[in-house]
């Protein structure tokens, strides 16, 4: 054997240390896979989903009601505020800590060829960020309600858009476990295709109800969806971009 190798010989190859060292970095990556302040998140976020199934129940299931049908939406609002309600923030909690987990772990996915690692600070910054473009959302929506004199319209929206973010939320939720710990991509481009689906329902609907308006312009239609949907999402891959 050649000075400055060593290994294990069978027939004519060899096993080196280092490929013994490769081998059991493999064979530890997916035990290491995924950091244990996010199986604990995960966790909470089941934890808060079955307090909502088990004391909201009825009122968990009109929100999926509402997302297609606009009467239980009206029945939403005659009830109570569906903002300040008990189940709204813990629901909103959840599609924080879903979302912000799921483009972080789509970002470890694919850390190996963008060339970057994101860390515990990098998702706290991703998850502060997605909760400013929402509260900047909402902002513009009432400005914009003010602008147009459409404030009834403006407020049906803004609830369409926060009940279908709150199902997304949950459905990010069911999928984490099996992205993280079975297979990643797979899950991952199973949770993008749904939330491509629901960003176009989020303009169809938000077309539907501005055509419900007679007097509202069809081009401040336009200039409305753009500001408010396409333009956040556009923040948003933007500051991903300076981050990888």
């Amino acid at each position: 054997m050649p000075a400055g190798m060593t290994g294990l010989q069978q027939g004519d190859s060899f096993i080196t240390t280092e490929d013994t060292s490769n081998l059991v970095k493999t064979i530890t990556r997916p035990a290491s896979y995924a950091d244990d302040w996010i199986f604990i998140l995960i966790i909470a976020g089941f934890a808060l989903l079955a307090f909502v199934q088990v004391f909201y129940n009825r009122r968990l299931k009109m929100i999926f009601q509402a997302v297609y049908a606009r009467h239980y939406a009206s029945q939403l609002v005659r009830e109570g505020n569906i903002f300040n309600e008990r189940i709204s923030i813990v629901l909103f909690l959840i599609y924080l800590i879903s979302f912000s987990v799921f483009l972080y772990e789509g970002l470890k996915i694919f850390s190996m060829q963008i060339g970057f690692i994101p860390d515990f600070i990098f998702f706290l910054q991703l998850l502060a960020a997605i909760f400013v473009l929402w509260i900047i959302k909402v902002i513009l929506v009432h400005i914009s309600g003010i602008v147009f004199t459409t404030q009834q319209r403006s407020a049906e929206y803004l609830l369409n858009i926060f009940m279908i973010n709150l199902v997304i939320g949950l459905f990010l939720i069911c999928i984490l476990l099996p992205m993280i710990y079975l297979n990643g991509k797979v899950f991952f481009y199973i949770g993008l295709g749904f939330l491509l689906v629901m960003f176009v329902y989020k303009l169809v609907k938000g077309i539907a109800i501005g055509f419900s308006y007679t007097k509202f312009s069809r081009f401040h239609l336009f200039l409305y969806l753009c500001t408010l949907e396409i333009l956040p999402l556009f923040l948003l891959v933007k500051y991903l971009s300076t981050k990888i």
